[in-house]
């Protein structure tokens, strides 16, 4: 005779025993904003499935009224208690239905009430969909992670994936009710993505204000009195010194965070404005997105591999060894010469990252050396330079590990020096950015053009001799290793 598998069928009918009441022995009594539900359920299902209820149902942990075993558990939400309830009498449970956060607690709440595979089945769905949780509800997720001693391992993993995404935490609406605990953890990640450290200092700041006693204009000093910046003070006291400050312009800190002066121990503060930093331990945050209103970060390892003459190869985001830091922005600073010598002059190494007004191309170069601007003018060698193109639609994957990549139209140009010899860069003081001998590559105030092609001949390949070129705009950073 064939076998027929009955389960389905016994699944149904245990989960009507819990919507019917019949034979009923257990009311189970949970609690939400003081508004109190009852389940009525069945002793013998609860001990073969839980081994906290069989533990607690046989000590005198419950109390009995009119022949009914009243068993209270406030801490679990009506919510919750029915969804374990229904896996408890089916055997069925359904994660995809469900927020995250409250598959959180389905995991919190399995693991209190002993029901282990349920617990192992939650945290293995967990880990698959923790970046989709987090995006979702960053900051209640982040407090039950660091609560919990069960997500040890996953919270590297939520850290390592907010080091890359940290707006998620920064831009919700609930950041005010992060603890101050969590985000002091946050701060002190070296990988933390931001725009730049201004930025950290800003949020910072606003978490402060958010739990100050009284409601005071951030914009508006002539409101605020003494006690006023001693509560802030107080607040931040601990969150201070997690900030790279040494990584904020001195031009924006005494225009935007001196006026705070008072709210910083006298120490750390003589050492932000003397950039003595004697007191500092920490690194600078490698900064992935780099402030670039041209490029993604997604395009910072390809351009971190030409330094490193990796050509095919690609470094990714987690392995790209460089930091980029923004100097100047045309369209900010203004596009005059003079403005990109005054700002850029002697600061190392830099990248020069133009976008074609026309068609919104990217076109720009590598500079090894400082930019000078001798009155004179001047040639200097350099054997590492390098110009580049890309198409506007070109994609990385951040998460490639196997250096995989993929490009919508046109896959990205380097045009290196033909001849090492050959004399890189012109300093002239009447030019902006200038590569090549024969004025291979010139930028003149808001244009972009090639003079003629002599040092870097693959050029031709995205650029046309004697043809002008608007800019929509360019961008100038440093480049650290």
């Amino acid at each position: 005779m064939n076998e027929y598998n009955f389960l389905q069928e016994l699944s149904n009918d245990l989960g009507e025993l819990l919507s019917n009441r019949n034979n009923c022995d257990v009311i189970i009594q949970t609690e939400e904003n003081e508004n109190i539900k009852e389940f009525y359920t069945h002793s013998l299902i609860l001990c073969s499935r839980s081994t906290y209820f069989k533990a607690a149902l046989s000590k005198n942990w419950v109390h009995n009224e009119n022949g009914m075993i009243i068993f209270k558990k406030p801490n679990i939400s009506p919510e919750i208690m029915n969804h374990l309830l229904k896996y408890l009498y089916s055997g069925i449970i359904k994660l995809d239905e469900q927020r995250g956060i409250n598959v959180f607690k389905l995991f919190i709440a399995s693991d209190e009430l002993g029901i282990k595979n349920l617990c192992d089945y939650i945290l293995n769905h967990i880990i698959e969909k923790y970046e989709k949780y987090l995006i979702e509800d960053p900051i209640d997720i982040l407090q039950i992670i660091f609560e919990y001693e069960h997500f040890n391992i996953l919270r590297d993993y939520c850290l390592e994936f907010i080091g890359k995404n940290s707006e998620i935490v920064f831009e919700s609406s609930k950041f005010l009710l992060i603890e101050k605990s969590i985000l002091i953890k946050l701060l002190q990640m070296d990988n933390l993505e931001v725009q730049d450290e201004y930025e950290i200092w800003n949020h910072v700041l606003k978490w402060g204000i958010g739990r100050m006693s009284k409601i005071v204009d951030i914009n508006d000093f002539s409101n605020w009195d003494k006690k006023d910046l001693l509560e802030l003070k107080n607040i931040l006291h601990d969150l201070l010194l997690h900030i790279r400050w040494f990584q904020i312009s001195p031009k924006i800190f005494y225009q935007q965070i001196s006026p705070f002066e008072s709210i910083f121990p006298d120490y750390l503060y003589k050492d932000i404005t003397s950039k003595n930093f004697k007191y500092f331990i920490l690194k600078p945050r490698k900064s992935i997105c780099c402030n670039s209103k041209i490029i993604t970060k997604n395009h910072l390892p390809i351009l971190s591999s030409w330094i490193d003459y990796k050509e095919k190869n690609y470094y990714n985001i987690k392995t790209m060894p460089y930091h980029f830091e923004l100097l100047y922005r045309a369209s900010k600073d203004g596009f005059s010469s003079t403005n990109f010598h005054k700002l850029c002059d002697n600061k190392g190494s830099t990248l020069i990252i133009c976008k074609l007004k026309e068609n919104g191309k990217i076109i720009g170069g590598y500079n090894p050396n400082n930019w000078d601007s001798n009155d004179n003018g001047f040639y200097v060698k350099s054997e590492d330079s390098y110009l580049f193109y890309f198409n506007n639609n070109i994609i990385l994957d951040d998460e490639c590990d196997d250096n995989k990549k993929s490009f919508d139209d046109n896959e990205p140009i380097i045009a290196r020096l033909a001849n090492k010899s050959y004399d890189d860069y012109v300093y002239n003081p009447n030019c902006g950015p200038t590569f090549g001998t024969g004025f291979d590559l010139v930028i003149e105030n808001d244009v972009i053009k090639c003079d003629n092609i002599v040092s870097y001949p693959k050029l031709l390949a995205f650029i046309n001799p004697k043809q002008i070129y608007y800019l929509e705009d360019y961008e100038v950073f440093k480049v650290t290793k």
